[in-house]
């Protein structure tokens, strides 16, 4: 009788002793996980180095623990912040990769896979990127998780709705097309770059203050969806801003620094629309001008624009800012572009007349 009560006490204790709970820690291959949840569905979190973390860091869609097999969904907050790390692989079951957990490394190159909706602030701040690709299904990219990198060129998933403050602050960008999905483009997302090319979608509505401050544009164009320009988001370009389009038929609020110099900025509006843009605020610019029209729109094969003049260039641009024809000298005034040869889709057009660069969308059916 006592043998029994014995043994079976032992099992209980076992039991007891080798039980999981949410919470419990435990690693693997250099890295320390927490329980986050048991029960339909088994989770956990990578919450940072175990014994001998790697330099070159692969995180497994699941990882074993006594014996549940558990789901790694989340990078913890500082989960890797300051380590020596040089690359990682993340599986396509993280969703959230939390604040700092990459910060102060020297990873040069990322993908983050379609499963992640969000990158919390300052998650990859303070690395040695040069290259980042994102997948559809991102939808936030929070407060300077970019900030102090070395990326040349983004594209953003249509997804992305949350550009945070400085998310792409001081790195070397030179080209970005700004989603539809996006409607704010909070404080310094994009200050001191080095970007000559942005293109925005219809959709957004506001700009926050030094957004692309310190970059080196020449021209920019607004849908007529945005509403606000806060200040000093196009100031200290180092090429110094030569033209706007504003497409809004009900002029956008702007502040006095908004564009810094307006002195040397040609500004085109719609047709018919100069004193309301006038009155609106739009003053101190070099010129104020009706805007760039291309017919028919959409076009098959040859585009006509209006308010072209001779020995002007004429540069064609995909949604993602990539040149897709040789540039072309236009003759006369009425001198068809042709866009035959170019896929179906939506275009930016840029007509470049000595300091006045002018930009604006068609659609090749």
């Amino acid at each position: 009788m006592k043998k029994e009560i014995f043994y079976c006490l032992a099992i209980l204790i076992s039991m007891v002793s080798f039980s999981q709970e949410e919470g419990d820690e435990f690693n693997r291959a250099g890295v320390r996980y927490a329980i986050s949840s048991i029960g339909v569905v088994n989770q956990v979190i990578a919450v940072g180095p175990g014994n001998s973390l790697p330099v070159d860091l692969v995180i497994p869609e699941t990882v074993s623990y006594l014996d549940l097999d558990l789901e790694v969904t989340a990078i913890g907050g500082d989960a890797f912040k300051g380590n020596k790390l040089k690359s990682i692989t993340l599986p396509s079951t993280v969703a959230i990769i939390g604040s700092g957990a990459f910060q102060n490394n020297k990873i040069e190159s990322v993908t983050i896979p379609s499963s992640v909706t969000t990158i919390e602030i300052n998650a990859f701040r303070n690395n040695s990127l040069v290259n980042v690709v994102f997948s559809e299904g991102l939808t936030a990219i929070k407060s300077t998780a970019f900030k102090d990198n070395k990326l040349k060129s983004i594209t953003l998933p249509n997804t992305v709705t949350i550009i945070g403050f400085g998310a792409f602050q001081d790195n070397l960008i030179e080209s970005v097309t700004i989603p539809s999905s996006v409607t704010t483009i909070e404080r310094s997302a994009f200050e001191n770059n080095s970007l000559v090319n942005v293109l925005f979608s219809e959709g957004l509505t506001t700009i926050k203050s030094a957004a692309f401050k310190t970059n080196k544009l020449k021209s920019i164009t607004f849908p007529s969806s945005v509403t606000f320009i806060d200040t000093d988001v196009f100031k200290e370009n180092k090429n110094d801003l030569e033209s706007i389009t504003a497409e809004g038929l009900v002029p956008a609020k702007i502040i006095d620094d908004s564009f810094g110099n307006r002195s040397e900025i040609n500004l085109f509006v719609p047709e018919g629309m100069e004193s309301d843009y006038v009155e609106a605020g739009w003053t101190g610019f070099k010129s104020i001008l009706g805007k760039l029209i291309v017919y028919p729109n959409p076009v098959l094969d040859k585009l006509y624009l209006k308010g072209a003049i001779s020995n002007s260039i004429v540069k064609i641009y995909n949604l993602s800012g990539v040149l897709v024809k040789k540039p072309l000298k236009l003759k006369s005034q009425v001198d068809p572009v042709f866009v035959v040869d170019l896929v179906p889709g939506m275009y930016f057009l840029q007509l470049i007349s000595g300091r006045s660069v002018r930009t604006t969308k068609f659609i090749k059916q």
